[in-house]
Order: structure tokens, then C-alpha cells, then sequence
């Protein structure tokens, strides 16, 4: 089995949860343990998709790596097997690009090189990296009261400790985008959001 676990983060989507759960169990190389973490599915007051995946740190998951996904995207077959490939045992960031799908058909390729410079002035990383645990913890994990982009702010602030950041090219990401989705309500935050990632982290550069 892999030194990986894989987080599948779940709100409202129970619809699609059955699909990217079994993406997750059909891995060319089986991940150590998979859970699922439910934000207050059809109930008020949500704890955010940073909180959700902090939730990580109250188990003892004893593995290198660990892996997001959202209950609505999905991996292909040999995802964790390449990305794996990639990082070499090595405590870096390996990331991929993505497919877009649902309400939205595209392929996002990863930025490269990835620096602090790049990450800066825009971030092609989805949540779905594999990811070195010990880093994550580091860091700190995600920030819960940023009101977006928070995996953007992680990658900075990862950045900042010295992690190597490496892109994947021999899968993708399915990432689905839904209308009306916080991806899409994101893009309105983009440029508030960079001017404040901006005068944060540029003075430490």
C-alpha cells in the first residue's frame, strides 16, 4: 500500500460521492486509508472547506503523504500511482493538471516553474496535490478564516518553509465545476485575494 491517505471532504454533494469514493478504492496503488469528512451536509452553519480538511490533524494518520479530494471530483486509475512516481519518496508538493468537467469542459495545465515568484501571480495547484504530511503540518494546514482561496494561501505559505513544488504530466485531475459553484463566485475574489497574498508574502521574499 501507498504512504498516502486520501481525505475526501464531502457538503451537499452526496450525489457524486459514490463515484469519487470509488475512484479513490480503484488506485493502481492502493492508498494506507481513505476517509470521508461531512461539513453539516444540509444543515446550517458549516464549519468551511479549510476547517473540514484540518480535521485531518485529530487522527494520527502515520503516513508520508496525504491527498484532498472533494466528494465531487474524481482520480483516475493510475493518479496516486504517478504522482508517486514523481515525488520519489522526496517532501515535496507533486501536482498535476486537470481536467475541468459538469458545467464547465476544459483542460488546466499546471504553471511551471513552480516558485514563490509564480505562485504569487496566480495558482494552477488544485486541492488534490499530493502532499507531504509532515510540511501540511508545518504550515499549519489551511487557513479557516480566509473567506477563499485557501489552498492558494497554503501553496505560499508551503513555499516560504522551502518545499519543492513538482508538476505531474502522465495523468490529470477530473475536477467538476458546477454553476453558481465557490469556484466560480472565486473568480470575483481573484484579484482581492492576489493583492493581499501579494503584500503578505513578498515582504518575507
Amino acid at each position: 500500500m501507498a504512504p498516502v491517505v486520501i481525505w475526501i471532504t464531502c457538503r451537499d454533494y452526496e450525489r457524486y460521492l459514490k463515484l469519487s469514493l470509488s475512484s479513490a478504492i480503484a488506485q493502481s496503488v492502493i492508498p494506507t486509508r481513505i476517509y470521508i469528512a461531512h461539513d453539516n451536509c444540509g444543515k446550517a452553519n458549516p464549519v468551511g472547506a479549510a476547517a473540514n480538511r484540518n480535521k485531518v490533524f485529530a487522527f494520527d494518520v502515520g503516513v508520508k503523504y496525504i491527498m484532498f479530494l472533494d466528494a465531487d471530483d474524481v482520480l483516475p486509475a493510475n493518479y496516486l500511482e504517478e504522482l508517486l512516481k514523481v515525488a520519489n519518496g522526496a517532501d515535496c508538493v507533486v501536482t498535476c493538471p486537470a481536467q475541468l468537467m459538469g458545467d464547465e469542459n476544459r483542460f488546466v495545465p499546471v504553471h511551471t516553474p513552480i516558485t514563490l515568484d509564480t505562485l504569487l501571480e496566480g495558482n494552477t495547484i488544485h486541492c488534490s496535490a499530493l502532499i507531504p504530511y509532515e510540511k501540511f503540518k508545518e504550515a499549519g494546514g489551511f487557513d479557516p478564516l480566509l473567506p477563499s482561496h485557501e489552498d492558494w494561501d497554503l501553496w505560499l505559505r508551503m513555499s516560504l518553509l522551502g518545499v519543492e513544488f513538482r508538476n505531474c504530466t502522465s495523468t490529470h485531475l477530473l475536477y467538476r465545476r458546477h454553476e453558481g459553484s465557490r469556484s466560480s463566485q472565486n473568480r470575483e475574489n481573484f484579484w482581492k485575494m492576489k493583492q493581499q497574498f501579494q503584500s503578505q508574502y513578498q515582504k518575507v521574499n
